[in-house]
């Protein structure tokens, strides 16, 4: 699925090119511009609908977006925009900086 197939199952266009940020077994990551609403992350569950491998092992995307939503008034996560989990779709707001996976691990000693 496409990243403007995916923003249109989800009611919104995209503008310009999407970024793809991560492409890792269980879903694509993408950076979207949206038309008056700035950037965003859209995330694709890889699979066909209506078991994608987030649902076969278990990850309940109808449950992060709720979470999300209640997270994101206190700074603790990025706000939801919108949600599809039966088509494994996840829109939320772009917060720029580095994410975990590019920062180095520490050592299983100095983390504990």
């Amino acid at each position: 699925m496409t990243p403007a197939h995916a923003l249109e199952l989800l009611g919104r266009r995209l503008r310009g090119r999407p970024v793809l940020l991560r492409d890792g077994p269980l879903a694509m990551s993408w950076r979207v511009q949206l038309p008056g609403e700035g950037m965003a992350v859209l995330r694709v569950d890889h699979g066909a609908a209506p078991l994608s491998r987030a649902t076969a092992l278990g990850l309940d995307r109808a449950l992060e977006y709720r979470l999300l939503g209640q997270l994101a008034p206190v700074g603790l996560a990025p706000a939801p925009l919108a949600a599809d989990p039966g088509r494994g779709l996840l829109l939320r707001a772009w917060v720029p900086g580095p994410t975990w996976d590019e920062r180095p691990l520490p050592s299983l000693e100095h983390a504990a």
